[in-house]
């Protein structure tokens, strides 16, 4: 599993990288109350995608 700026790299003027990557503790908290790896993957990456996406998508946007 990637986590940070390995998935979600964006340019540094946006100050992003490191407050997604902090906001991957949400990992943490999957693994410690889901059973099972692919439980806590998967809740993992619910919890999470679509503010990765909006974030990242948003950095390559022509301003």
């Amino acid at each position: 599993m990637l986590i940070g700026d390995a998935v979600h790299a964006v340019p540094p003027h946006l100050g992003q990288g490191a407050a997604q990557a902090s906001e991957d503790g949400v990992l943490a908290d999957c693994v410690a109350v889901h059973e099972g790896h692919e439980e806590a993957f998967r809740r993992y990456t619910e919890r999470r995608y679509e503010r990765r996406k909006v974030i990242v998508e948003s950095s390559v946007q022509p301003t």
